[in-house]
């Protein structure tokens, strides 16, 4: 157990945090200044959004349930994290199960306050989407297996995709999407392959999670995780989508058209329902077509995408 002043167990979570000091919990008012003595109130917090996220993604959703400690409860720590930094999923040494691929028990840690301005959600809405998203990486690692850090694209687009799932109207995960080259996003960079991770692009790709939920079913993500018990995230995708009499080729297909269909004009009764929200993509170039013909030369990595502007004369 962490050495914290306290601790409550509160459902299937037994939290452990402190009361006094640096590292403990507190709401924080209109301005993001910490309230005193609400330490026991933010618990309360975290409790019932647990609860919340557990009964949602594993009654509601289907996931199967993360292993739980010796005492049948799944451990939360509440600190003072590095300013940014929401939230982490820590795995045991070592797995439950070799695999491949292994499983792993784990535990997660959560900031106390999310008052500072590097948090793009803060307060409540931070921590709610905090814990949807930790608490899907407990199941992910403690469920269906860890294969490895080529992998890790997969997990981060799902646990970033289920915050919005959970709570919709936070949003946090726009703030990945941006068609400034200074930042790797899909529609920023979509040439970057879809495996990539760099601590951005791949959050940003939790746009795929939408793409799937629309256009299939939230099932088919959960069928994906399913079948990664088996294989890795491109072949599991591929399985998933073959039910649908789909295929990762052809949906990726489809994923890039969808992604060009954004902005303040994007139709979104036939494709993202937050379109409006997000960034127009970005144009790699625009050219004039004159006959005969036209030629362009560029290049892009596995299962990304360009786009390109042509003005036929």
């Amino acid at each position: 157990a962490p050495s914290t002043q306290t601790d409550r167990v509160v459902g299937h979570f037994h939290i452990y945090y402190d009361t006094t000091g640096p590292n403990s919990p507190a709401l924080i008012d209109a301005g993001h200044q910490r309230i005193a003595g609400t330490a026991e109130a933010y618990v309360d917090s975290v409790g019932r959004i647990l609860s919340h996220v557990w009964s949602f993604e594993t009654n509601g959703l289907g996931y199967s349930q993360p292993p739980l400690g010796p005492d049948s409860t799944y451990q939360v720590t509440i600190l003072e994290l590095s300013p940014g930094l929401y939230g982490q999923t820590i795995p045991d040494p070592t797995p439950i199960s070799a695999g491949p691929p292994p499983r792993y028990a784990t535990r997660i840690e959560v900031d106390n306050d999310f008052r500072q301005a590097q948090y793009y959600s803060r307060g409540i809405s931070g921590l709610e989407v905090t814990l949807a998203h930790e608490f899907h990486h407990a199941i992910q690692l403690g469920a269906y297996g860890f294969w490895g850090d080529a992998e890790r694209y997969f997990y981060e687009i799902t646990s970033t995709w289920m915050e919005d799932v959970v709570y919709t109207d936070v949003n946090d995960y726009y703030q990945y999407l941006s068609n400034d080259l200074f930042q790797t996003s899909q529609f920023s960079t979509p040439d970057i392959r879809f495996t990539k991770s760099d601590q951005s692009i791949e959050y940003s790709r939790a746009v795929w999670g939408k793409f799937i939920e629309k256009r299939f079913s939230r099932t088919m993500m959960r069928r994906t995780w399913e079948f990664m018990r088996q294989v890795g995230s491109l072949d599991a995708m591929d399985r998933a989508l073959g039910e649908s009499g789909s295929s990762l080729r052809a949906a990726s297909l489809e994923y890039a058209y969808w992604n060009f269909n954004t902005g303040p004009a994007a139709d979104t009764s036939r494709f993202y329902p937050e379109g409006r929200s997000y960034p127009v993509m970005r144009i790699a170039s625009t050219a004039d077509y004159l006959p005969p013909g036209i030629s362009l030369r560029d290049s892009m990595q596995a299962i990304g995408s360009e786009y390109h502007k042509i003005c036929i004369l």
